[in-house]
């Protein structure tokens, strides 16, 4: 049984304050002078990407999943542009520095939809590390007849979190992939990568579309899409095959179990 994954696709940081249940899945900020709090071992952050310049005008698009990345993509580029010993300090410098002004960066107030209460609960599940709570009850959107909600609060005690954009939180569904949508049941999900910057699970492990298929991988190709490479090997754009008739859609199964960190995503309507 294959399971899919529900990533926050938001601002790189985003301020929540810490009472009230949410709608939406998305990103939440730490207070200034505290530290961010660990992920969980279920959650993967997204690479988060940067340009790093090589002089005379030329530059390079890196994308970095760890701070801990840094100094083997630095050691990277200098290898292969052939760069001196001084060049290659400077370029691992510079990826520091711009990786440590990220972390800085002063996030957005949410303003977005919020509820008092919630009714017709059907669980709640804390992520103790990151000090959230995901929650499945009835949905806000229309007159009742949407069905379940996901929602996301703080913990109690808990005052703001910062994760980053693109961390898989919970996740999606059970199912498979199949060469039509379902129509009916209104949660399939699509198959299609449109930019080497879209994040993508592999093997467990969150990664571009860019680095999963960069040179030296062992993963050349996408099922379902064609990949243009640069003078250099790495992917310049990748888009869906146009009447592809192999499996695009993952549809989840109609029997989902019990509700768990490993399927509520399905829920995530408002």
């Amino acid at each position: 049984m294959l399971r899919c994954w529900l990533l926050l696709r938001c601002a790189p940081a985003l301020f929540v304050p810490g009472a009230g249940a949410f709608g939406t899945a998305r990103p939440w900020a730490a207070r200034p002078w505290a530290p961010s709090a660990p992920l969980p071992a279920m959650c993967a952050a997204a690479p988060r990407q940067f340009e790093v310049p090589l002089g005379a005008g030329a530059s390079e698009r890196v994308s970095i999943a760890s701070f801990g990345d840094i100094a083997l993509k630095a050691a990277d580029i200098a290898r292969r542009h052939g760069l001196c010993s001084d060049d290659a300090e400077s370029v691992e410098a510079y990826l520091y520095g711009e990786w440590l002004d990220g972390e800085e960066t002063e996030a957005l107030v949410y303003a977005g939809p919020t509820a008092a209460d919630l009714s017709g609960r059907r669980c709640s599940i804390e992520l103790p590390e990151v000090g959230l709570v995901l929650e499945v009850a009835d949905s806000l959107l229309g007159d009742g007849s949407a069905g379940c909600g996901l929602f996301v609060r703080t913990m109690e005690g808990v005052r703001d979190v910062r994760l980053a954009a693109g961390t898989a939180v919970c996740g999606y569904a059970a199912g498979s992939y199949e060469r039509e949508a379902d129509s009916a049941g209104g949660k399939t999900v699509g198959f299609a990568l449109r930019a080497p910057s879209t994040s993508v699970f592999f093997e467990r492990q969150l990664w571009t579309v860019g680095d999963l298929l960069a040179p030296g991988s062992d993963v050349r190709g996408i099922a379902g899409h064609s990949v243009v490479r640069d003078s250099d090997g790495a992917v310049a754009s990748i888009a869906p095959i146009a009447g592809w008739r192999g499996a695009r859609y993952f549809v989840p199964s109609a029997e989902q179990g019990e509700l768990s960190i490993m399927n509520v995503g399905q829920f995530c309507n408002d």
